[in-house]
């Protein structure tokens, strides 16, 4: 059995704090091989980003199609997307595999505080909804009021419900740049929250602001994207058993509506039975109170008939 593959579409950050070297590092210690095809070249160090600049869109593009042409990717990871066009190539690449799982980690802002999407923020707002139609969402706190649009969100719950129903599949919004001690003895902050459509709610006490928290939630994400196949083999399965189990009802349905048209043909033939029992009856006496011999062969020959339709009722029923 093959490794399981994780393409990470994201900036490269020579210092190796954040980006692909960063998730590359994670996604191998949590046991899965990852498949790196940036999406900008950042002039960064471990202190600061000082700029950036984005790849062409078709060069991204080739490069994961090359990839997903040969490796057994699992699951697809999303970081950095740089700008609008890049944004766009990427999900028209995750169009055409809607089988695999998808985490998409926006990123808009380093921690020196750079911008790191070129364009405007609508434009980011509109490009990571768009890439987190159907996959995981996982913005910290300050991406996720950039998201949402608002100045300052104090409550991560609410956020996280709030992003979900902009259409992701789920939300693990960290909360790790919330002010405060989330270790103090007092301490009533929450800190990270994951939602889910299911109806699922979770709190978790983990610290998932910082590269390091990213890091850190990363193994837990590359063992459900690992498992996303399997899902999707039973998904697939159920509907299969779904779809065969509809034509059963259907075959049942048909022979339920046969029914009644059963009952009124048995009637039918109850109701001629009687009739040709009666012609029966009628013709024997008749044949029996007969005076001449005319009367005695027109009667004899009524209850032949009436008879012979007897049998032919026999043998229709049969």
């Amino acid at each position: 059995m093959s490794t399981p593959c994780v393409l990470v579409l994201a900036g490269l950050d020579p210092s190796g704090g954040a980006g692909l070297l960063a998730d590359a590092e994670a996604i191998r210690a949590a046991g899965a091989r990852p498949l790196c095809v940036a999406t900008a070249i950042t002039v960064q160090t471990t202190r600061a980003a000082k700029r950036f600049e984005p790849l062409a869109p078709a060069l991204v593009t080739e490069c994961a199609h090359a990839l997903m042409a040969e490796e057994d990717v699992r699951a697809v990871k999303i970081g950095m997307v740089a700008d609008a066009k890049i944004g766009r190539a990427i999900h028209e690449l995750l169009w055409r595999r809607k089988d695999l799982p998808v985490v998409v980690d926006p990123v808009l802002q380093a921690t020196s505080g750079l911008l790191l999407f070129k364009g405007s923020l609508k434009e980011a707002r509109e490009t990571y909804f768009m890439l987190a139609q159907r996959a995981v969402l996982t913005p910290n706190l300050s991406e996720a009021e950039v998201l949402l649009g608002v100045s300052k969100l104090d409550d991560t719950e609410q956020a996280a419900l709030a992003l979900l129903a902009k259409g992701a599949r789920a939300v693990l919004l960290k909360g790790g740049h919330l002010p405060g001690d989330p270790y103090g003895a007092t301490s009533n902050r929450t800190n990270d929250h994951l939602a889910a459509h299911s109806g699922a709610r979770v709190t978790l006490d983990a610290p998932g602001g910082t590269a390091m928290g990213r890091r850190k939630y990363i193994p837990i994400l590359v063992i459900l994207m690992s498992a996303g196949c399997g899902y999707n083999r039973i998904v697939q399965e159920e509907q299969q058993v779904e779809a065969a189990w509809s034509q059963v009802e259907n075959q049942l349905q048909r022979r339920a509506d046969l029914i009644p048209n059963l009952v009124e043909v048995v009637k039918g033939y109850a109701q001629h039975e009687k009739g040709v029992f009666d012609d029966i009856a009628n013709a024997r006496a008749a044949m029996l109170g007969a005076s001449s011999r005319a009367d005695k062969i027109q009667s004899a020959n009524q209850f032949e008939g009436a008879i012979s339709k007897l049998m032919m009722l026999a043998e229709a029923i049969q």
